[in-house]
């Protein structure tokens, strides 16, 4: 971990272009919830992007372009990536601020799915998003449905790369990073 140094001079786009470019059909029609949507299931299956159950707190799941190499990441990482997909496919594409798990809201006309990139962009309903909050001992709240500002996420990912450096001993680039907040 000790070389990880906060990637503000790597280029996501050109990293995510080469990725779609490697595997062009990472975009295509899936049957979601009975309705067609464009979307990245594929992307997220197929290409191997997952959560991280294993090493869920290394800074490396927090920071996007490493999430890519790596194909594994935090919640609202592989919800970036998923936006970033969606949205090159013409989606409506919203990142939902539910605590400890960010999902994605994808809108294709009148067709608007909840999915969750951490779990390979499985759909979930406003039942089991509730669920989920009940199980980590948290109150439901309909704001966690709207979609949050991008300065909101991230501040919200600075914060969690903060907390994955802190608990991987990196308390210099840690300190470093929340003089940015």
């Amino acid at each position: 971990h000790g070389d990880l140094v906060v990637a503000e001079h790597l280029d996501l786009r050109a990293q995510f272009t080469k990725l779609l470019e490697a595997n062009p059909d990472a975009i295509y029609i899936a049957n979601i919830g009975g309705g067609e949507m464009v979307m990245s299931i594929r992307t997220a299956r197929e290409l191997g992007f997952k959560g991280d159950r294993h090493d869920y707190h290394h800074p490396a799941n927090a920071c996007l372009t490493l999430a890519i190499e790596r194909r594994r990441g935090m919640p609202l990482t592989l919800a970036a990536l998923y936006r970033a997909v969606a949205s090159r496919a013409g989606l409506v594409a919203e990142l939902l601020p539910v605590p400890g798990h960010v999902l994605l809201r994808v809108t294709d006309g009148a067709s608007r799915r909840i999915l969750d990139p951490f779990n390979g962009g499985r759909e979930l309903d406003v039942g089991e998003c509730r669920r989920y909050l009940k199980q980590h001992g948290l109150s439901w709240r309909d704001e966690y449905l709207e979609p949050a500002s991008d300065t909101h996420m991230f501040l919200r990912q600075v914060g969690n790369l903060g907390r994955s450096m802190q608990r991987s001993g990196l308390r210099l680039q840690a300190h470093r990073l929340a003089s940015l907040r």
